[in-house]
């Protein structure tokens, strides 16, 4: 996976998982 074709939904969803991450 390429940061350069990430989309917006792509980086939406990173940013979730990011924040889950980070509530454990």
């Amino acid at each position: 996976m390429k940061a350069e074709s990430l989309t917006l939904d792509d980086r939406t969803f990173l940013k979730k998982l990011g924040g889950e991450k980070r509530k454990k």
